[in-house]
């Protein structure tokens, strides 16, 4: 699944212990970038697990990185109003956007205004290749990883998991909310960081398959479609990783 040279695996007592290793990590990818590229451009994830990573972002970093220069994409979305509560794009707004005044035009919401999520998902890849000039590209992309293996809005059995092409893609799962957007695997596997983020017992057989497993069980979930060449960051607490170090 990984190139275990640029796989690292860190284990931590409790989820604030590893959202501070992950938000010094997220420091350093955001320095690197700036100073190679001029801007940073990182894809959040929604969800509880981040909450926390946000929020230290906020209290205890923000005179660390030049945000101004920092662009902010999301790897999904529930189709959504941005106002609800369900909404990742809420969820990273409230909890660190704000209070970072981040420039409005460097935050790229995946949109949910549209009556069909199929044309958000081409307007927002529209946006993505304007900015990437036509390759992808992300410095850092943040990950979670659900109890049924998906990540972003993969999940199993989902046609959008064999999807070559597309860079966004409109998804429906058997959850609720039921519609969501979602980045595709060679938009994600682009990506120069990838965090995933993951705590409790809950995730431990997922985070099993991906560490300690053969590559068969691994494939049935889907983030073991993520295949990259950049650097793999799993930020586990002991309960997800089974009190492995």
């Amino acid at each position: 699944m990984f190139n275990s040279q640029s796989t690292i695996v860190k284990v931590y007592r409790t989820l604030d212990e590893l959202s501070h290793a992950a938000a010094e990590e997220f420091v350093r990818c955001a320095k690197e970038a700036i100073a190679q590229w001029g801007r940073f451009a990182v894809a959040l994830s929604g969800g509880n697990t981040p909450r926390t990573l946000y929020e230290l972002l906020e209290r205890d970093y923000a005179a660390t990185i030049d945000w101004r220069r920092a662009h902010f994409f999301w790897g999904d979305e529930r189709y959504v109003p941005h106002t609800d509560p369900q909404s990742n794009f809420r969820l990273a707004k409230e909890t660190m956007l704000d209070a970072l005044h981040i420039p409005v035009e460097n935050i790229h919401p995946m949109p949910t205004h549209f009556s069909d999520p199929d044309e958000a998902a081409h307007e927002y890849e529209a946006e993505l290749r304007f900015f990437f000039s036509g390759r992808p590209g992300f410095d850092l992309m943040l990950q979670g990883i659900g109890t049924d293996g998906h990540t972003a809005s993969l999940f199993p059995g989902n046609s959008a998991l064999r999807e070559k092409k597309a860079w966004v893609v409109a998804v429906h799962a058997d959850m609720q909310p039921p519609v969501r957007l979602s980045l595709t695997l060679p938009v994600i596997n682009a990506a120069r960081n990838i965090f995933f983020i993951a705590a409790g017992e809950e995730k431990r057989h997922v985070i099993e398959a991906m560490l300690d497993h053969s590559e068969d069980e691994q494939q049935r979930y889907p983030v073991a479609r993520v295949r990259t060449n950049g650097k793999v960051f799993f930020f586990l607490d002991e309960e997800a990783r089974g009190g492995k170090r």
